[in-house]
């Protein structure tokens, strides 16, 4: 991984950003006793403007889908107000380590917060999301040989954590 020069990480990280974004107009309103309910049509609802939620939303974008993005305000997610100066990724480790996307799935399972075929889902696409990550400029830390360094945190048995930053 490379060292920037902190002039460049300014340039690149204090940037002037948009003060609003445009609100969606209602595909139709729907009265019932009186009150109006205004309803919209999309492909894909994208909830929270996080940093998780604007790179699904542009992915989808890409893919040509009407998106529709439910949020209280720009800024404000858990990624704007972590505090931190990094991200930590997850993504399925090596079968060096003992995992496989099965034993990510049942991991991230586990807490109840998320059926195993959608673990599942997510557990496969990690590897995927991060390389796309990678294509649009995120340096992660790698050894000699280009492969991402890892490290563990609670609840993983397997290493599967990286980190990029700082001012991510």
């Amino acid at each position: 991984m490379s060292q920037l020069d902190d002039t460049i990480l300014d340039a690149l990280t204090h940037v002037t950003f948009p003060k609003g974004f445009a609100q969606a107009e209602p595909a139709w309103v729907v009265t019932v006793d009186g009150v109006d309910y205004p309803l919209w049509q999309t492909d894909a609802l994208v909830v929270g403007s996080g940093a998780a939620g604007l790179r699904a939303a542009v992915e989808l974008k890409r893919r040509q889908q009407n998106v529709l993005i439910a949020t209280a305000g720009l800024y404000m997610g858990t990624s704007a107000c972590s505090g931190s100066d990094k991200q930590t990724l997850f993504t399925a480790a090596t079968a060096g380590n003992g995992d496989n996307f099965t034993k990510l799935a049942e991991a991230l399972a586990s807490g109840g917060a998320m059926d195993h075929d959608t673990a599942y889902v997510e557990a496969v696409g990690s590897l995927h999301t991060l390389g796309g990550l990678q294509y649009l400029g995120l340096e992660l830390p790698e050894d000699r040989y280009g492969a991402i360094l890892r490290y563990q945190t609670d609840h993983d048995e397997a290493g599967r954590a990286t980190s990029c930053g700082p001012r991510t």
